[in-house]
């Protein structure tokens, strides 16, 4: 019940009690079950999830590390359960700068998807978007290019071209795109991806701010100072608290005064 708590309260978005409930699970399951009993695991895999939420990133990868062992064993090594847990771990070799590793980690990931869905599948499109993710973060912007292009494709195609999913997927490849220089399509898609976040999440929430924050660089990169300044300004009291801060203030700084 601890355990179904947790997750509970994880989809609500309710860290600190998500927390308490998982904590409580495996405490109760350390005392009172054997090392390789999935169960166990299983509270492992979840309260590895709440550590490494709280950036307590070594403690979470053991508990991973411990999990998938035993996921594997019981569950067999392309179990959905099992790739998430691997899924994370990767995930967490991305924040250790460990991007070998990661992306070691989430290849092995997608080619047991490939072979258990047979076709394509959202959480092939997440996977295909961390390779992206480290990719770009190795400077490696060809590769992200078409990681992040098969993303948007495969969730295009499996949940809909208007899915908040799809929408964050095509925002990254915007990015990636506006790094290399092909401004008009970055511009365009990232003009999709603020449309579709304004509908579905409103004007004030983080993700559309932050949408608007990447279509104001874009604006920037196409001389088109005034909407630049628009949407900097409007983004700011939004973003003013979050990680996207410090580069929204260094962009409204590097604007030229007027019109150019």
């Amino acid at each position: 019940i601890y355990s179904e708590l947790g997750i509970a309260y994880s989809e609500l978005g309710e860290d600190e009690k998500s927390a308490e409930y998982h904590g409580q699970a495996l405490e109760l399951r350390l005392a009172t079950l054997v090392a390789d009993d999935l169960d166990l695991a299983l509270s492992k895999a979840d309260y590895g999830v709440v550590l490494h939420r709280q950036q307590r990133r070594q403690e979470a990868g053991q508990l991973y590390r411990e999990a998938i062992t035993v996921q594997e064993e019981k569950l067999g090594p392309s179990h959905p359960r099992t790739l998430t847990t691997l899924r994370n771990l990767a995930a967490l070799e991305i924040g250790l700068d460990n991007l070998p590793e990661a992306e070691k980690l989430f290849q092995q990931v997608l080619q047991r998807e490939q072979s258990i869905y047979g076709g394509d599948h959202p959480k092939m499109g997440w996977t295909l978007g961390y390779l992206g993710k480290v990719a770009a973060d190795q400077n490696q912007l060809t590769r992200a290019e078409a990681h992040w292009r098969e993303a948007v494709r495969v969730l295009s195609a499996t949940l809909s071209r208007d899915h908040l999913h799809t929408a964050g997927a095509n925002q990254e490849l915007a990015k990636v795109l506006l790094l290399r220089g092909q401004t008009g399509e970055a511009c365009e898609r990232m003009a999709s991806t603020l449309d579709i976040r304004l509908k579905q999440r409103g004007a004030e929430a983080i993700s559309t701010n932050q949408s608007r924050f990447h279509l104001g660089r874009c604006r920037m990169a196409q001389q088109r100072i005034d909407e630049a300044r628009q949407l900097f300004t409007d983004a700011q009291p939004f973003l003013s608290k979050t990680a996207d801060a410090s580069a929204l203030h260094d962009a409204l700084a590097a604007l030229p005064e007027g019109q150019p």
